[in-house]
């Protein structure tokens, strides 16, 4: 059985609930659900999941833009790009 759009949520339901990542891969989840048929829970758990991935990622990303923009050095987007995820992150001491 393929996953889809139930009639109440409307082709739309991912735009209004804003889940940008659920709408950018919804063939690759439906392929994931057929072949390895996780409970209703598992798979709605791993959508929730990849996500809030998806987010933490894209406030990364703003967060050194923001970062970049204020800063006095010439940066470029292959430097930016080159900064490794753990200097991206503040530390917890």
């Amino acid at each position: 059985m393929r996953i889809g759009s139930p009639p109440c949520v409307g082709v739309h339901g991912p735009k209004r609930i804003e889940l940008p990542r659920l709408r950018e891969s919804l063939d690759e989840l439906n392929e994931l659900a057929l072949e390895e048929e996780p409970s209703y829970l598992d798979f709605i758990a791993y959508i929730v999941e990849q996500e809030v991935i998806a987010r933490e990622q894209t406030q990364r990303q703003k967060g050194l833009r923001q970062l970049v923009s204020r800063s006095c050095v010439p940066w470029t987007a292959s430097t930016v790009a080159s900064i490794p995820r753990s200097a991206a992150r503040p530390s917890s001491t």
